[in-house]
């Protein structure tokens, strides 16, 4: 009787352990999906950002239509100049910033680049970055004619505007 009870208590264990195991979920690569299709394209990216850029401003649909591009606008800026680019973007090099920042990371690659040719395309890209830290100053000072002071508050915390 002893060995029986035993027995059934261990059985009970092993299937309640493996009921358990096989419950977990799959542990998550730190680095992200490795799947292309569940990481989004850029533009479902470019989508989820905006609408998060709305709700936070609480836009209406009407609002938004003049906000909207002038955040984005903004978003993509700060983005640039934080140094935020991925590799895709800046090989589609779409502005004279991004141009200019390939350029200078191609020459970065170049190891016969000369000392001179590395000094004049960090000075294309200063350039360039001052250009786009001026777009950006005009582009916040637009927004702020548009938006309510709640909404302006936001746009603070989030640091679309200064």
């Amino acid at each position: 009787m002893f060995h029986r009870n035993t027995l059934i208590t261990l059985g009970v264990v092993i299937v309640l352990l493996s009921c358990m195991l096989w419950a977990q979920p799959e542990k998550q690569d730190p680095k992200g999906p490795k799947d292309k299709k569940r990481m989004g394209e850029p533009n479902e990216k470019k989508m989820m950002v905006e609408e998060h850029l709305k709700n936070k401003l609480d836009a209406t649909d009407e609002e938004w239509e003049t906000l909207g591009p002038l955040v984005m606008k903004i978003h993509t800026s700060q983005e640039q100049l934080a140094g935020r680019v991925d590799k895709k973007a800046e090989a589609e090099a779409k502005t004279n910033y991004l141009k200019a920042l390939a350029d200078l990371n191609t020459t970065l690659d170049d190891p016969e680049a000369d000392p001179e040719t590395i000094e004049e395309k960090i000075e294309a890209l200063r350039t360039e970055k001052m250009i786009v830290k001026k777009e950006l100053q005009s582009t916040q000072k637009e927004l702020l004619k548009h938006l309510s002071v709640y909404q302006e508050a936001e746009a603070l915390i989030m640091g679309l505007v200064d």
